[in-house]
């Protein structure tokens, strides 16, 4: 149970977890699996309020659910971070009914609360200027957000600014290793992350441009008529941001 002070009624349980069966044959499933639990747990774990509400002592039992969720309320994002081990109850699967649906919801909203733990406290070290705090954190968010470039180009430019070329070459490679084992492209943003501040300097680029690995340009196969294009010279300069217009 996530809320493990709560009684449930025995019907709303063997509704959620066996919607297939006959009542006597999933009441009969339930009573087996509560033997099981108390047998597993000791006595005074699970709860009972007559023959139809069952629950769980939460003083008699420790959960990192339960954890998790009381260091998130109480604000211990540090703690709260180092309670999450990974998908809410991984490899549990019941076809069809309203327990897969609530489970698949709950899976994705914790795993979203950990993903913003992680965000939050790498913005919170990096503003305290605690660098490898934030590193700590920026690799924990790559964890949890394997594929999200963003957050792996934030801890490329965390290694950079720690003084850790390597490191973020090191993050640089990783990423591309697994977007190509995925058949991923990744955004041309990631591709110099690991070295943007000296390309920005050597190509006289503004703090606020992000640097560009890769620029196809080339004419399409098949003439496009239907948009409308802006002149290449336009927008394209020739070695530097403030050099010549590019034109083809």
């Amino acid at each position: 149970s996530s809320h493990p002070q709560a009684l449930h009624h025995r019907a709303t349980i063997v509704a959620l977890l066996w919607p297939e069966a006959d009542e006597a044959h999933a009441r009969g499933a339930l009573r087996q699996q509560l033997l099981h639990l108390r047998r597993a747990l000791g006595p005074g774990v699970i709860l009972g309020e007559g023959e139809e509400a069952i629950g769980v002592c939460q003083e008699r039992l420790w959960c990192d659910l339960w954890a998790f969720e009381e260091a998130l309320e109480a604000g211990r994002l540090a703690e709260a971070l180092d309670l999450w081990k990974g998908e809410f109850l991984p490899g549990v699967y019941v076809e069809g009914g309203e327990f897969q649906r609530w489970l698949d919801d709950t899976r994705d909203h914790l795993a979203r609360e950990a993903k913003h733990v992680a965000g939050q406290l790498v913005a919170e070290a990096e503003a305290a200027g605690d660098l490898p705090r934030a590193v700590a954190a920026a690799w924990r968010l790559t964890d949890l957000t394997p594929y999200d470039e963003t957050a792996w180009q934030a801890l490329i430019k965390l290694l950079d600014r720690s003084g850790d070329r390597a490191g973020a070459l090191a993050a640089y490679t990783t990423l591309a290793a697994r977007m190509r084992a995925e058949g991923l492209a990744g955004v041309l943003t990631t591709y110099l992350s690991y070295s943007e501040p000296e390309v920005q300097k050597l190509l006289g680029l503004p703090a606020h441009h992000a640097v560009a690995a890769m620029v196809p340009l080339g004419h399409p196969v098949k003439q496009l008529t239907k948009l409308k294009r802006n002149p290449v010279e336009d927008f394209a300069t020739v070695d530097r941001f403030d050099g010549t217009p590019f034109t083809a």
